[in-house]
């Protein structure tokens, strides 16, 4: 299922150093990281995408040391909400 592999790979890109990792989406959620955190565009697919994986990952999670960055949803939603005006 792609969607376990894009969770397993964002929970993995937060702890990885590799640039070359074989951990299957590592990469990919490397780059939306990255792109997420710098992108101020309202109507950015790649960033809504994301989003929706962090979300799903947030409702799952159970881990209370997870290195993945929880917040993320919240600063990217007040930025799209805040060029909306």
């Amino acid at each position: 299922n792609p969607g376990d592999s894009q969770l397993q790979a964002l929970t993995h890109c937060f702890v990885c150093d590799s640039e070359m990792c074989a951990v299957p989406y590592c990469s990919l959620m490397k780059t939306m990281v990255q792109h997420s955190s710098v992108c101020e565009r309202e109507d950015c697919k790649l960033c809504r995408l994301f989003v929706r994986i962090v979300e799903k990952h947030v409702k799952s999670c159970t881990d209370g040391n997870c290195k993945v960055d929880h917040d993320i949803c919240i600063r990217k939603e007040k930025l799209m909400n805040k060029q909306s005006f």
